[in-house]
This record gives C-alpha cells, structure tokens and sequence, in this order.
C-alpha cells in the first residue's frame, strides 16, 4: 500500500510540473538589424540583443513583446535566420535546443515574412509606416502568395493589412505599452517659412532661425491649441496635405490659435532635418492651398516630440491640453501613451484610395488609440483631385 501511495504520488507530481511547465517564445528580427550587435549563435538570449544598437522602433517593440508575453512563456529567444529551420533535421534541433517552443513571432520591417513550419506564426511590423509596410507585404505575396498562410495573426495591426487583404483570415492581436510621460527632452523647433518657389529656400530660411529647445510651453490661454504628427506616407495624400494646409492658414490669420507640426520621420531614416522639412513643404505645394510667405510664429515645426511637454496634471480634472491630428500611416502603438493621454480630441485621416474595408481600418485604430477619435476619410472632392494627378 506504501508504494501505491508513493507511486501515485509521483505520477501526480510529474502530471503537474508537465501541466504547469512554460514553453520560451522565439522571436524573429531581420538580419539588417544585427550589424552593429554582437551575436554569438543563431539562437540567443534576448537581453543580448536589447544591449546592442538596435532601432528604437526594434526596442519598442521588443520591450511591449517583454511586458505582455514575459510571464506566460519561460524565456524569450532570438533568431536571426529563421530561414535555416525549415528542415526536418534543422527544425527538430531548433525545437530541442528550446525544448519544444511552440509560438514564433516574426518581428519585420515588411521586407520579408519568415515562418517557421509546425509553429504558431505572428506578425509583427515594428518598424516604418504602415502605408511602406503594406507596400513591402503586397511585393512579398507578388512573388511567394503562400507566405501570408503560415501566418495565423498578427500583433498591432492597424487594420492594414486585413483591408488589403481579405481573403486572409488572421487574428489581431492587441499590445500596448504602459502610460509613460517622458521628461521634455532635447529638440528643434522652427517657425514655419513656405515659399512656394523654392522649398530649399524655405527650408534654409527655417533651420537659421531655429533653436534648441527643452521644452515648449502648452499655452492654456490658447484655446484652440492643435497638435499634427506627419508622416512621410500621409505627405502623399492630397487629402491629409489640403487638411493641414488649411489650419496653417487658420493658424496664420488667428491670434487665438496655435499649431505644432512634427517633422515626418524618413524612410530610410534620415534625420537632417532639411531633407524632412522640405518633405513636408512638398505636400503642402501639392495640396494646391496659398500659404503666406512669411515666418509664422503661430504655427511651430518640431523636430521631435520630445520638445513638448505632452504631460497634463489637468486631465482628470477634464481639461485636457490640446487637439491632435494623426494620419494612418502613424505608428499608434509607439506612441498611445504619449499622445492620447493629454488630448482633448482625437481626428484620424484615412487613406481610402481604394475604399476597401474602411470600418475594418476605423475600427483597430479605436482600440490601439483607446479613445473616442474622430476619422477624415477621403471627400468627393479630394478623390477627383487626386485622380486628375495620376
């Protein structure tokens, strides 16, 4: 009877520690961004990749991976060339050296899709626009259509995806970084300058008068206080560049209104910021509105957020700070903390060229923005312009 008992209570002790046992989560990265990281294997430790000098959208991502899945799985791995483990014999050393991993998220920059067979595949597009993204994932099924099917969901997808392609059936996934207030950090601000002429011109002109800047005061005299963030993407579209381009001129004409635009990030990065002025003079050219030649002191440009003092003590009070407008192609997840948090009112542009699934797109970005948002699809009058572009 002792050894029954001792027995079964083994077998019940092996049953749970099999039961209660976690599994790592394998993450993949492109290639591209372990140039300047020391990587001893294939397969390593994550913390070795967060010590090398990664992107910051990379970092970002990883660290919001870290926060949701770091108690569910046992570990996080790395892979830097997920394309080895498609073999019999090179996939079942994988699974053993990672005792039987199960889910693989694939973090891209939508160059490539890289899936490892037998495994829970996710997408993750961490880095860039959503609009470059799509693009870079339309090219990838042109070529390997069945990519996109080893794939069962993806993480933050901002309805991009599933409105290109809907005869995909994939899971959106959610993840989301704490609420952070960064401290006002370090950064440009230019009074804006357009000449119509010569952006060159214009760009020179602003980049003299600019200054460094810790922070720049949210007057709260100024009732209609309003916040742009660009994107070298939404600088193509008519409908966002005419919108913009309209309250620069109500900024212009108004003492009782202020406008702050950020600088378009580049694609591939490049931080002068001549280069992402003259960007975005050149979707204010394209939108065909008359803006006054003249430095504009109601309407700053910034070379980061990080010059504003998003924060506001006053929000739960119910006054928040400002009005922002965003386009689609922004990144929402990077930066929901930091924006939305402080805001009074919410607009979203949406790039509908095609008109697919627009409640699809509206409806990710309410829950990655987690706030009432207002969203600007493209008007009748935006669309024939547009066409009549080519």
């Amino acid at each position: 009877v002792v050894l029954a008992v001792n027995w079964f209570a083994r077998m019940l002790g092996n049953f749970r520690s099999n039961k209660m046992k976690k599994s790592p989560l394998i993450v993949s990265v492109p290639a591209g961004e372990l140039a300047h990281c020391e990587i001893p294997a294939t397969v390593f430790p994550v913390e070795q990749l967060l010590a090398g000098s990664i992107s910051a959208p990379l970092r970002c991502a990883l660290g919001i991976v870290q926060q949701a899945f770091g108690k569910k799985y046992s570990a996080l791995w790395c892979i830097a060339r997920p394309e080895m483990f498609v073999e019999a014999s090179t996939l079942g050393w994988l699974k053993a050296r990672l005792d039987v991993a199960l889910d693989h998220i694939c973090l891209t920059d939508g160059h490539a899709l890289k899936a490892i067979p037998g495994m829970h595949n996710r997408l993750f597009f961490y880095a860039g626009e959503w609009v470059s993204s799509v693009n870079h994932l339309r090219a990838c099924l042109l070529r390997a259509p069945e990519q996109l099917s080893q794939f069962y969901g993806t993480i933050n997808d901002q309805g991009a995806i599933l409105a290109e392609f809907p005869e995909h059936t994939l899971e959106s996934e959610v993840l989301l970084g704490p609420v952070q207030v960064k401290k006002p950090g370090l950064a440009w601000s230019f009074p804006l300058y357009a000449n119509s002429h010569s952006h060159e011109d214009s760009a020179n002109r602003m980049l003299a008068r600019g200054d460094h800047s810790a922070s720049m005061d949210l007057d709260a005299r100024v009732a209609d206080f309003e916040l742009v963030v660009s994107t070298e993407a939404a600088l193509q579209d008519l409908n966002f560049c005419r919108a913009i381009a309209g309250k620069i001129n109500d900024a212009a004409f108004s003492t009782g209104r202020r406008l702050v635009i950020q600088l378009p990030e580049l694609e591939p990065s490049r931080n002068g910021n001549i280069e992402r002025m003259m960007v975005l003079l050149g979707g204010l050219g394209r939108s065909g509105v008359a803006i006054p030649r003249a430095y504009l002191s109601g309407v700053q440009l910034v070379s980061d957020l990080s010059a504003i003092a998003l924060e506001n003590t006053e929000v739960k009070k119910g006054k928040a700070r400002y009005h922002l407008t965003i386009p689609q192609s922004l990144s929402t997840w990077r930066h929901a903390g930091e924006l939305f948090s402080s805001a009074k009112s919410v607009t979203c542009y949406i790039d509908e060229t095609k008109h697919k699934m627009a409640s699809t797109v509206t409806g990710s970005l309410r829950k990655m923005i987690g706030c009432p948002t207002k969203f600007e699809g493209w008007t009748a009058d935006s669309r024939r312009r547009n066409d009549g572009n080519g």
